[in-house]
Formats: structure tokens, C-alpha cells, sequence
């Protein structure tokens, strides 16, 4: 939808998306396969995670585009039915186990998430 202009902030925009790069979800899951006392869950996102209106910007503005549209709430709930839930929410992870543990990503911000995901 974005590489024909159709992209748009869904819902408020204020929800916040955490993100990785596939390398970097890759990589943090080897990283922590080579560490015997790594046990538990640990979060596998960038340090910094953002809206979504900023991600729908940042998106556009990657392939070229712009976003000017916006999806409301309301519309979404009835075309996603029990999945806007997912769409909708907001999650503010942050990977502090594993940045503690040591482990520092290619892509720590959407610039080179987006610029891997759309170029590799």
C-alpha cells in the first residue's frame, strides 16, 4: 500500500511499535544460545521503540512516499475484527536483559531497520 501512496498511520498513531531488523532478531537469538546462564524471556527489540505515526512516516519517507492518510480507530476494529487488538495496542518493549547481557544491534533505530529491511 505505501509503494502505490496508500500508506496510513493506523488509528490514533500514538500507540507504540517495538521493532528489529530479521538480522538483529537473528543475531540476539544466537547471542543468547552462546550463553549458558542466559535463561528466562528477554525481550528482542531496539533500545528505543516508537509511535506509529512516526513508524508510517518513517516507512513513506524510505520508498519515497508520503502518508498522509489515516486509518481510524473504529474502522479498523470492524475490518480486523478479534485481530485489531494486535494492531491497536501498545507496547513499549525494551530490551534491557539483553543490552545488559551485551548485546549491541546493527540497526538501533528505524532508519537502518527500514533501509536493511528494503535494501538486503
Amino acid at each position: 500500500m505505501f509503494r502505490v501512496g496508500l500508506g496510513a498511520t493506523l488509528g490514533s498513531g500514538s500507540e507504540f511499535w517495538s521493532y528489529v531488523s530479521l538480522a538483529d532478531a537473528v543475531r540476539a537469538i544466537r547471542f543468547l544460545m552462546a550463553r549458558p546462564g542466559a535463561e528466562g524471556p528477554y525481550n528482542i527489540a531496539v533500545p528505543n521503540p516508537i509511535r506509529s505515526r512516526a513508524f508510517t512516516h518513517a516507512l513513506a519517507s524510505a520508498i519515497g512516499k508520503q502518508a498522509l492518510l489515516r486509518v481510524p480507530t473504529g474502522a479498523l476494529r470492524v475490518a480486523m475484527g478479534q485481530v485489531a487488538p494486535e494492531v491497536l495496542g501498545s507496547l513499549r518493549v525494551v530490551p534491557t536483559r539483553l543490552t545488559e547481557a551485551g548485546f549491541e544491534s546493527w540497526h538501533p533505530d528505524i532508519a537502518s531497520v527500514l533501509d536493511d529491511a528494503l535494501h538486503h
